[in-house]
């Protein structure tokens, strides 16, 4: 409170101010640590979700291939196929990757894994 015989004390501030300030820094930094969970997880997901569609190409591949499967004549195939593809061939390709997707998808939906709903985010 500021007094008359010196004008240069600053009036304080009540109990219930002092509280509320020093809360405000403890909400920031759960919200803070609360988002950074979040991205963590969001993280974790995509991480399982790029091996679940890891794992299901190498299966495709398998079928594909069946006896003469491995995975180095699967990238052998693959990089010289798409070297000597043409554009139109490529363009024909990208044209199919949803069907792949949709086909990654049902898989895995058929297979249910409870323990891994990572495509349920999708």
């Amino acid at each position: 409170m500021a007094n008359k015989l010196n004008p240069t004390l600053k009036k304080q501030a009540s109990p219930k101010k002092k509280v509320a300030r020093h809360q405000e820094p403890l909400q920031d930094k759960e919200k803070f640590f609360s988002i950074e969970q979040k991205i963590q997880r969001l993280r974790q997901k995509r991480e399982k979700l790029h091996l679940n569609q890891a794992l299901f190409f190498t299966k495709e591949v398998q079928r594909i291939l069946e006896d003469e499967f491995s995975l180095e004549m699967a990238l052998v195939i693959l990089e010289k196929t798409w070297v000597a593809a043409s554009k139109s061939q490529k363009e024909e390709w990208n044209k199919h990757v949803p069907s792949f997707r949709a086909a990654f998808i049902s898989a895995y939906e058929k297979e249910s894994h409870p323990d891994n709903p990572v495509l349920e985010q999708i």
